[in-house]
């Protein structure tokens, strides 16, 4: 378990970096200008990192465990658990937007629409008989066309309601 102090120099450091990315590419990112922008020792930095893009993996890794949290809730169903994460989203979006806007944005799609319970969901509002190829490929068209579709939201503001872009991801699934 980190004590406080640790996770409060890790918070800073992603916040540095989240700060930084929204001016360029996490590619013209020096450790050093992270470490200036979070106030933050370098040895400080090495101590908890390797580079700015183990910084970066460890954002993704945050939202990953987010996204566990919010849909372990056995409770809702998986359109509502994915309705409270576009919301989750939209009210971090100055995160989601450097993540989505990023080189990493494939990886990050990629490893999004691998977790089971967004493949049940899509798998659920599919109507249509395919054979096991087919419905790959109709996966991997619905999961591009979300994302593609999360991007533009967000992009745009997030001027739609989470639901509304979820009821019309559901019918563009049908």
């Amino acid at each position: 378990m980190e004590n406080q102090r640790i996770r409060l120099s890790k918070k800073m450091l992603k916040l540095a970096l989240i700060d930084l990315m929204q001016e360029k590419n996490i590619e013209k990112i020096t450790v050093y200008s992270i470490c200036e922008k979070a106030m933050i020792n370098r040895t400080t930095f090495y101590k908890y990192y390797g580079s700015q893009y183990d910084l970066f993996e460890d954002i993704i890794d945050d939202i990953f465990n987010e996204l566990e949290i919010c849909f372990s809730n056995q409770d809702k169903d998986s359109c509502m658990a994915f309705c409270d994460y576009l919301r989750y989203m939209s009210e971090d979006r100055k995160k989601f937007l450097v993540i989505i806007n990023s080189s990493a944005s494939y990886r990050f799609s990629e490893r999004l629409f691998s977790l089971d319970f967004l493949k049940n969901m899509i798998h659920a509002h599919m109507n249509h008989n395919f054979t096991e190829q087919q419905e790959r490929y109709a996966i991997i068209f619905i999961c591009t066309g979300t994302f593609s579709i999360i991007c533009e939201w967000m992009n745009n503001g997030c001027t739609e309601q989470p639901e509304e872009i979820l009821d019309m991801l559901i019918k563009l699934m049908s």
